[in-house]
Protein backbone atom coordinates (compact mmCIF):
# COMPACT_ATOMS: atom_id res chain seq x y z
CA UNK A 1 0.00 0.00 0.00
CA UNK A 2 1.41 3.27 -1.04
CA UNK A 3 0.07 6.45 0.41
CA UNK A 4 0.43 10.05 0.98
CA UNK A 5 0.13 12.10 4.32
CA UNK A 6 -0.69 15.67 3.90
CA UNK A 7 -1.81 17.96 6.79
CA UNK A 8 -1.77 21.81 7.56
CA UNK A 9 -1.03 23.49 4.19
CA UNK A 10 -3.53 26.11 4.93
CA UNK A 11 -4.12 27.05 1.18
CA UNK A 12 -5.56 30.28 0.39
CA UNK A 13 -4.27 31.72 -3.39
CA UNK A 14 -4.56 29.77 -6.62
CA UNK A 15 -1.73 31.25 -7.76
CA UNK A 16 0.43 30.60 -4.73
CA UNK A 17 3.92 28.88 -5.05
CA UNK A 18 2.26 26.11 -2.16
CA UNK A 19 -0.96 25.63 -4.24
CA UNK A 20 1.12 25.00 -7.49
CA UNK A 21 2.97 22.07 -5.61
CA UNK A 22 0.16 21.09 -4.19
CA UNK A 23 -1.50 20.42 -7.65
CA UNK A 24 1.84 18.97 -9.26
CA UNK A 25 2.58 16.74 -6.20
CA UNK A 26 -1.66 15.39 -6.72
CA UNK A 27 -0.93 15.41 -10.28
CA UNK A 28 2.25 13.24 -10.64
CA UNK A 29 1.70 11.07 -7.46
CA UNK A 30 -1.81 10.74 -7.89
CA UNK A 31 -0.93 8.45 -11.06
CA UNK A 32 1.64 6.24 -8.77
CA UNK A 33 -0.17 5.86 -5.07
CA UNK A 34 -2.92 3.97 -3.74
CA UNK A 35 -4.34 6.57 -1.42
CA UNK A 36 -4.52 10.31 -0.34
CA UNK A 37 -4.96 11.37 3.15
CA UNK A 38 -5.65 14.56 3.69
CA UNK A 39 -5.62 15.23 7.58
CA UNK A 40 -6.62 18.88 7.82
CA UNK A 41 -6.10 22.83 7.42
CA UNK A 42 -5.48 22.02 3.49
CA UNK A 43 -7.05 25.69 3.44
CA UNK A 44 -6.53 28.71 5.89
CA UNK A 45 -10.28 29.04 6.03
CA UNK A 46 -13.51 27.64 4.12
CA UNK A 47 -16.98 29.55 4.58
CA UNK A 48 -18.98 26.65 3.12
CA UNK A 49 -19.70 24.59 -0.35
CA UNK A 50 -21.08 27.26 -2.25
CA UNK A 51 -17.77 29.25 -2.07
CA UNK A 52 -17.00 30.65 -5.29
CA UNK A 53 -13.96 32.33 -4.86
CA UNK A 54 -10.76 31.55 -6.60
CA UNK A 55 -9.14 29.18 -4.49
CA UNK A 56 -12.73 27.20 -3.62
CA UNK A 57 -12.62 26.61 -7.74
CA UNK A 58 -9.06 25.42 -8.34
CA UNK A 59 -9.48 23.70 -5.18
CA UNK A 60 -12.60 21.57 -6.45
CA UNK A 61 -10.49 20.98 -10.01
CA UNK A 62 -7.57 20.08 -8.67
CA UNK A 63 -8.93 17.46 -6.34
CA UNK A 64 -11.17 16.04 -8.67
CA UNK A 65 -8.94 15.42 -11.74
CA UNK A 66 -6.56 12.81 -9.48
CA UNK A 67 -7.28 9.03 -10.05
CA UNK A 68 -5.71 7.40 -6.93
CA UNK A 69 -8.59 7.98 -4.24
CA UNK A 70 -8.20 10.83 -1.87
CA UNK A 71 -9.37 10.99 1.63
CA UNK A 72 -10.16 14.20 3.99
CA UNK A 73 -10.34 14.55 7.73
CA UNK A 74 -11.64 18.23 8.89
CA UNK A 75 -8.97 20.51 10.74
CA UNK A 76 -9.63 23.83 13.05
CA UNK A 77 -9.64 25.64 9.80
CA UNK A 78 -11.68 23.84 7.20
CA UNK A 79 -14.26 22.01 9.22
CA UNK A 80 -17.05 23.21 7.04
CA UNK A 81 -15.82 20.96 4.16
CA UNK A 82 -19.21 19.31 3.50
CA UNK A 83 -21.23 16.69 1.24
CA UNK A 84 -21.63 18.87 -1.81
CA UNK A 85 -17.34 19.96 -1.74
CA UNK A 86 -16.80 15.99 -1.42
CA UNK A 87 -18.79 15.08 -4.37
CA UNK A 88 -17.58 18.29 -6.63
CA UNK A 89 -13.88 16.95 -5.72
CA UNK A 90 -14.48 13.54 -6.15
CA UNK A 91 -12.94 13.09 -2.39
CA UNK A 92 -14.42 10.95 0.68
CA UNK A 93 -14.87 12.80 3.94
CA UNK A 94 -13.23 11.08 7.23
CA UNK A 95 -14.39 11.36 10.83
CA UNK A 96 -11.10 12.43 13.33
CA UNK A 97 -10.20 10.25 14.23
CA UNK A 98 -9.76 7.42 11.66
CA UNK A 99 -8.32 4.00 11.80
CA UNK A 100 -7.57 2.39 8.24
CA UNK A 101 -8.48 -0.92 7.55
CA UNK A 102 -4.60 -1.91 8.55
CA UNK A 103 -5.01 -0.75 11.82
CA UNK A 104 -3.42 3.12 11.58
CA UNK A 105 -5.06 5.54 13.76
CA UNK A 106 -5.48 9.37 11.45
CA UNK A 107 -6.30 12.48 13.85
CA UNK A 108 -5.73 16.31 12.56
CA UNK A 109 -4.90 16.16 16.36
CA UNK A 110 -6.88 19.46 17.69
CA UNK A 111 -9.09 17.51 19.56
CA UNK A 112 -6.03 16.35 21.88
CA UNK A 113 -5.35 19.83 22.82
CA UNK A 114 -7.31 18.85 26.01
CA UNK A 115 -5.74 21.67 28.25
CA UNK A 116 -6.66 24.61 26.00
CA UNK A 117 -10.66 24.65 27.66
CA UNK A 118 -11.32 28.04 25.14
CA UNK A 119 -10.46 26.38 22.44
CA UNK A 120 -12.20 23.41 23.08
CA UNK A 121 -15.16 25.01 24.14
CA UNK A 122 -15.35 27.16 20.14
CA UNK A 123 -14.51 23.74 18.63
CA UNK A 124 -17.49 22.18 20.33
CA UNK A 125 -19.68 24.97 19.32
CA UNK A 126 -18.13 25.19 15.54
CA UNK A 127 -18.88 22.08 14.46
CA UNK A 128 -22.36 22.15 16.22
CA UNK A 129 -24.98 21.15 13.62
CA UNK A 130 -26.36 24.03 14.96
CA UNK A 131 -24.12 26.52 14.67
CA UNK A 132 -23.08 25.67 10.90
CA UNK A 133 -26.46 25.84 10.15
CA UNK A 134 -26.88 29.45 11.48
CA UNK A 135 -23.35 30.32 9.38
CA UNK A 136 -24.53 28.76 6.47
CA UNK A 137 -28.02 30.89 6.23
CA UNK A 138 -25.77 34.05 5.93
CA UNK A 139 -24.91 35.41 2.27
CA UNK A 140 -20.73 34.27 1.16
CA UNK A 141 -20.07 38.11 1.96
CA UNK A 142 -21.67 38.11 5.23
CA UNK A 143 -19.64 34.77 5.89
CA UNK A 144 -16.46 36.30 4.87
CA UNK A 145 -16.75 39.23 6.86
CA UNK A 146 -17.20 37.22 9.89
CA UNK A 147 -14.52 34.34 8.95
CA UNK A 148 -11.87 37.34 8.27
CA UNK A 149 -12.77 39.17 11.43
CA UNK A 150 -12.22 36.25 13.55
CA UNK A 151 -8.90 34.88 11.80
CA UNK A 152 -6.05 34.48 14.00
CA UNK A 153 -3.79 37.77 13.89
CA UNK A 154 -6.47 39.64 13.01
Amino acid sequence: MHRIFISDLHLDDPDSIAFQRFAECLAVEGQRVDEIFILGDLVEMWIGDDDDSEVATALKATLSDVPAPIFLMHGNRDFMFGKAFAQASNIRLLPDPYVTNDGLLLSHGDAYCTDDKAYQSMRETFRSAEWQSQMLSKSLAEIWRIATAAKPGK
